[in-house]
């Protein structure tokens, strides 16, 4: 189960020196409150063998944070037409942690307790952060229908953490730190960027070329063992945009674009974190950024209610990072770890179709269809695995007389090959309905997500010594009134 609960103060303050000169200054204060509960059945068993275990793994997670921010901006509008200038300014402050309570114990093939002395165990991840960002851009128009835009960007972090993970000794009635997960780390992050953006037409023809460099340094160090991993490197990432209308109904686009997608924090946690008694996370503080390069063509069809596009494109990326699971073959212990190991790519069509069929009635539809390629690292064999996916999205809205909206979400992804194993389809629907009273003074929201309960991730992981299925369902039906 999830939970959720907090507040937030919020306030800003504008002046306009003139008609084209403004500045503003704002701030926000709050709290954040987050909850996991996670009730797993466990069954353990060898082949070949007479192993066989049952056992209950009840984990309840909380994370909690206080923070503040505060902003500023500044906006200059010069005489010429299309020229100005914006400063923006932020600054964020946070403490908060993670706590992690479990109990995990053993019971019969019906899940009936047997295990007297269950193990208690407590994690607690926490720590100060901070954030600073400023960005400056500048728009200047050239000849008739030119402009370059130009800007400066710069975002700074900080973070000290302190984990640590406690059992409860039954002898001694009290906690008892485990020194082996005990770690203080220290994570320091500055991204300097410059761009500049140049964008024209001739005759029906909008072209736009750009250019981003960025310089990122990143030490992430563990104070008690004095263990330093560093990224200090210079990335840059052009793009180039054409846009070709023949007359008011059709469009042909094409693009290329490399685009960059850092990783997620917890992947750079720079020690091992117990998760079951048969798992662990070991973060890597080296993971450097995955790099996609973006090849695009696409038409667009504007008709008398509505649109229809069409889409082929060719994307691949590099430095992907890659979870992998290898086992202890003498502890049977599962560890997750995480590489910059695979390469893939995607070559594919998509499309899109949206139209008011009557007053009442809009249909939203998309999907794709694409050859995925995976260069596989994660073996031995180094192979290269393929599938061909699809993905479906459909919205059908209603809107009837009683000044009421229905609306139908429909969702299916067919299954696909990943790292390590496969994954497979996965489809859904959710529905939503909204009453507007006093003359749309207010309004009345009711929503059900999953509505058959279908909405489930199922995944195949396999590799020397150990072999993982997971099917991972999400608490269905949710239902909320607003």
């Amino acid at each position: 189960g999830w939970m959720r609960n907090g507040f937030k103060l919020r306030g800003s303050v504008d002046f306009n020196q003139d008609e084209k000169t403004s500045y503003s200054l704002g701030g926000e204060y709050g709290t954040f409150g987050f909850g996991m509960d996670n009730y797993m059945h466990i069954h353990e068993y060898s082949e070949p063998g007479s192993g066989n275990r049952y056992y209950i793994n009840d984990d309840k997670r909380r994370w909690t944070r206080d923070y503040y921010s505060l902003n500023g901006s500044f906006r200059k509008a010069f005489d010429r037409e299309g020229q100005s200038l914006t400063l923006y300014g932020q600054y964020n402050n946070r403490d908060g942690s993670e706590v992690q309570d479990k109990t995990e114990f053993d019971t019969d093939a019906d899940w009936n307790s047997i295990d007297q002395f269950p193990l208690l165990l407590r994690a607690v991840e926490a720590g100060p952060s901070q954030q600073v960002r400023f960005e400056s851009d500048y728009t200047h128009p050239l000849g008739a229908s030119g402009k370059m835009e130009t800007g400066y960007h710069f975002r700074w972090g900080k973070e000290d953490e302190t984990a640590r993970t406690e059992t409860w000794d039954y002898d001694r009635g009290e906690w008892l730190e485990d020194e082996y997960y005990y770690k203080e780390s220290k994570y320091r992050r500055s991204i300097h960027a410059v761009y500049g953006i140049y964008s024209n037409s001739w005759k029906t023809l909008e072209y736009q070329l750009g250019l981003r460099g960025e310089y990122t340094y990143r030490e992430v160090t563990v104070v008690n063992t004095d263990e330093t991993s560093l990224v200090d490197r210079f990335d840059y990432f052009p793009s180039l945009h054409l846009s070709n209308r023949f007359n008011d109904k059709n469009q042909v686009m094409a693009s290329y674009s490399r685009r960059i997608e850092r990783p997620r924090g917890y992947y750079l946690e720079p020690y091992e974190t117990y998760l079951d008694e048969d798992t662990r996370r070991i973060g890597n503080p080296a993971l450097l950024p995955e790099y996609t390069d973006s090849y695009e063509m696409g038409y667009l069809r504007t008709l008398e209610k509505g649109n229809v596009s069409a889409d082929v494109y060719y994307r691949k990326t590099d430095n992907k990072i890659t979870t992998i699971q290898t086992v202890d073959p003498s502890t049977g212990i599962l560890y997750f770890t995480y590489e910059n190991l695979n390469l893939d790519k995607a070559m594919g069509v998509e499309g899109s179709f949206m139209y008011d069929f009557t007053k009442w009635f809009n249909l939203n539809l998309s999907g794709t269809f694409y050859n995925y390629v995976l260069e596989d690292k994660t073996t031995i064999e180094n192979g290269t695995k393929s599938s061909n996916n699809w993905d479906v999205r459909a919205i059908t809205s209603f809107k009837l007389p009683t000044q009421t909206r229905v609306q139908l979400n429909l969702s299916y992804d067919s299954p696909t090959v990943a790292a390590q194993g496969n994954r497979e389809e996965n489809y859904y629907m959710d529905f939503t309905i909204r009453q507007d009273l006093l003359k749309k003074q207010l309004n009345i929201t009711f929503k059900i997500d999953d509505v058959f309960a279908t909405r489930r991730e199922v995944t195949e992981t396999f590799g020397e010594n150990f072999y993982v299925f997971n099917d991972q369902r999400r608490e269905s039906r949710i239902m909320t009134l607003t």
